[in-house]
């Protein structure tokens, strides 16, 4: 399997799952790039602080709602602009709502 499979996958997870997979991946490259090993037991804590890098669920946060304001700031007519307003007649599932991006920019403006 390719990592064109993986990325895709990680794209069809929760986002509380997504969230985990970033948080793990971004822990395992800290460690790695410090040339620390859990045998070592050396706290995450530690390493962060180390390497005083923002936390990538942060960075994804930030770089979401900084879209959203640029988008926001663009002229009625701006294709970005019209496709966030627009909304699509149909059939719904009856299933839980799928997550939508303006749903995760909605929770993330309340967290800050």
């Amino acid at each position: 399997m390719s990592s064109g499979y993986k990325y895709i996958d990680v794209l069809r997870q929760s986002r509380q799952s997504q969230e985990l997979v970033f948080r793990l991946f971004y822990r395992k490259i800290s460690r790695k790039s410090m040339d620390v090993w859990r045998m070592d037991k050396v706290r995450n804590e530690y390493i962060r602080g180390s390497l005083k890098v923002a936390p990538v669920i942060e960075k994804l946060k930030g770089n979401r709602l900084s879209w959203y304001g640029h988008v926001k700031r663009r002229d009625e007519t701006h294709v970005t602009k019209r496709v966030l307003s627009l909304h699509v007649d149909g059939w719904k599932g009856r299933e839980r709502p799928k997550k939508r991006w303006m749903d995760c920019v909605r929770s993330d403006i309340k967290e800050k």
